[in-house]
């Protein structure tokens, strides 16, 4: 965990860098059900949100335990060494999940767009082709479970779903560069 932590701080003060893609950085990820059973969970607990039917982003709340889904702890505690306080809570996840795949749909993820906070994706389920935009390139990823994938406040990016996916999503916290 102390490597990810010091690999995340590198890419998070090079003015350089827009993005980066941390391979198999956290192994043990949250099964397909664990997934499934948040979203049912989610329509009683008023966090439900479906864009289009097999799609859905379900912010987490204070008193939804996760606790039990394998990796989310760990997931945390990276988030909690680099953005300290902020992370206090799980509620600072957002899960993002598709049924829908390039092979069965022709919208199979997120197209093009920017997020108003950096965004720390951890890909626990499935395959997604990400596109990340720098300096007028596009420079393409594949994202498989255990990935994670830090993009900076104001970079262009867009998902397509290989597989069925699911990732958690931190966003929005303050970077204390300072943390020990």
């Amino acid at each position: 965990m102390e490597q990810l932590v010091k690999d995340f701080r590198s890419a998070m003060e090079d003015p350089t860098v827009n993005h980066k893609i941390f391979k198999k950085a956290l192994v043990q990820t949250p099964s397909w059900q664990d997934m499934m059973d948040y979203v049912e969970f989610s329509k009683t607990a008023g966090n439900y949100r479906s864009d289009y039917e097999g799609f859905y982003i379900l912010h987490c709340g204070k008193d939804h335990d996760i606790s039990h889904f394998n990796g989310a702890d760990e997931f945390l505690k990276v988030m909690t060494a680099i953005y300290g306080d902020d992370t206090s809570s799980q509620s600072c996840f957002t899960f993002v999940i598709s049924e829908n795949y390039r092979a069965l749909k022709s919208r199979s993820g997120i197209m093009r767009h920017t997020d108003t906070t950096d965004t720390i994706h951890w890909n626990t389920v499935g395959a997604t082709i990400w596109t990340l935009y720098q300096d007028d390139q596009a420079h393409e990823y594949l994202v498989e479970p255990g990935d994670i994938v830090y993009i900076k406040y104001g970079t262009e990016h867009g998902v397509e779903s290989l597989t069925p996916r699911a990732g958690i999503v931190f966003s929005g916290g303050e970077y204390h560069p300072n943390k020990d």
